[in-house]
């Protein structure tokens, strides 16, 4: 998220979150950095023109965050998942929405270290896909494998399992298997069928993993083509340890998705996307 904010600034413009909102001249742009609605309800007010950039804009979050949008009425919105943007659409009262795909500081987590070469086997980070997870963790414990997991399977936020952004990213440099499901997957009463693409995909593509689990189309449609290894349901465990026993094989996988990512993934790209949108539909106005 806050990794945005630099590379906005790269292209002149403002980003911030709600409680460091600046005084600006009357009229300059400025994008909103927001995770839930009641974020911009706590918006001060502004003479510049607001450009909220939506994470979760979810089923059962979007009544609260119309609210909050007619209270700020901004100009132009910014979402990262296909279904929100259809969604506030519907609302003929909302300036333009936009989307604009999850992205990572490629830059942070780029590693080359071979998979061979990767001390931990499997890392699950985030909430856990429980089904999957209780079938494969005592196979990897008779195993021997290296594996790192979230305490609990209600554990949203990704970087539970470390101290520090910099002691996620030194793990999943180190990692053969990052494991990524969508919410939809690992919290369905949430999501109601939504399919999210999220910033562990972008993560560990950039940290040279192998993902295993399951691909949301969004990512399909931003590479070009399904990187991530799909769970084979009927060996899941069988499935892992094949995979740990010979990760070379799946080496040239793993650095064609992460040559696509650098180019079609970092924020640098998305910052580019919002400056050039920022342009032809607010400042064309004035």
């Amino acid at each position: 998220m806050y990794s945005l904010v630099p590379a906005l600034e790269a292209e002149s413009f403002k980003a911030v979150t709600v409680d460091a909102v600046p005084s600006l001249p009357a009229g300059a742009p400025l994008v909103v950095l927001a995770h839930r609605p009641s974020e911009l309800h706590d918006l001060p007010a502004t003479s510049a023109v607001v450009m909220p950039f939506l994470w979760d804009v979810w089923p059962r979050e979007v009544s609260g965050y119309l609210a909050a949008l007619e209270e700020c009425r901004p100009e132009l919105i910014f979402v990262t998942n296909r279904w929100s943007e259809r969604a506030l659409q519907k609302d003929s009262s909302l300036p333009p929405v936009m989307y604009v795909p999850e992205a990572v500081d490629f830059g942070t987590y780029y590693c080359t270290d071979p998979l061979n070469n990767r001390a931990v086997g499997v890392l699950e980070y985030g909430r856990r896909h429980s089904e999957w997870h209780d079938t494969i963790a005592p196979s990897l414990v008779a195993a021997g494998v290296v594996h790192q997991f979230s305490p609990s399977s209600h554990d949203l936020g990704r970087y539970h399992l470390f101290e520090t952004r910099d002691d996620l990213v030194r793990t999943l440099r180190d990692s053969v298997v990052s494991v990524c499901f969508p919410a939809s997957m690992t919290d369905p009463r949430r999501m109601r069928g939504v399919e999210a693409l999220t910033a562990r995909y972008f993560e560990s593509i950039a940290a040279g993993c192998l993902i295993v689990g399951h691909c949301p189309e969004e990512l399909v449609a931003l590479l070009g083509y399904n990187p991530v290894c799909e769970v084979d349901w009927s060996d899941p465990a069988g499935q892992l340890l094949e995979i740990l026993r010979a990760p070379e094989s799946w080496q040239a996988d793993v650095s064609a998705a992460q040559e696509r990512m650098h180019r079609l993934g970092d924020w640098a790209e998305r910052a580019s996307r919002i400056s050039e949108a920022v342009r032809n539909v607010v400042l064309k106005r004035r």
